[in-house]
């Protein structure tokens, strides 16, 4: 079973629940900042590449700041690994690759990096029933988000990614 680190993975959210501006800090800068951490932990500590059947999903996190921060990671482990080596093989990236998978539910800036970036790893959600949720626009949605993409892709994308990882039978879609 893959390991899931939901949105409010960390501390810092909970810590810092504050009325006004500092609202927005919590629901957007900590739940992220929190969410790269705990990957940063599983990636550059070795845990990914000790442990290389371990699933890690990354849940309500959105995804526009993956392939970003895998890039940054990718460079620095390059630029230091030779003065400062962690206790990894592979740049930072292949294990996420490999491992690591990523969901989102309302994510344009994400989305739109799904033409040339990886999105093996990718799954959409729409968190129903809570009240972020896309339901009952999903469809809306997903036209929004993912139409540019070749029909294969939105299918791996909404279903089939999901149900290779938790190893799901899912029967075909009914045409609308």
């Amino acid at each position: 079973m893959p390991l899931s680190l939901h949105i409010l993975t960390g501390h810092s959210y909970f810590k810092n629940r504050a009325p006004g501006v500092e609202s927005y800090r919590g629901s957007v800068n900590l739940k992220t900042s929190d969410a790269m951490n705990a990957l940063f932990d599983f990636v550059f500590y070795g845990i990914l590449d000790r442990y290389p059947g371990l699933k890690l999903v990354m849940v309500e996190h959105e995804i526009g700041w993956m392939p970003f921060i895998y890039q940054q990671w990718d460079y620095y482990h390059r630029r230091f690994k030779g003065s400062n080596p962690p206790p990894i093989d592979q740049p930072p990236s292949e294990y996420c690759k490999r491992q690591v998978y990523g969901t989102f539910f309302n994510d344009a800036v994400g989305t739109k990096a799904l033409s040339w970036w990886e999105n093996n790893n990718c799954m959409w959600s729409n968190d129903f029933p809570h009240e972020n949720s896309t339901w009952p626009r999903s469809r809306e949605v997903i036209a929004r988000d993912l139409g540019n993409l070749p029909e294969a892709t939105r299918a791996k994308l909404v279903r089939g990614t999901v149900s290779e990882l938790y190893k799901l039978r899912v029967p075909e879609p009914i045409a609308v």
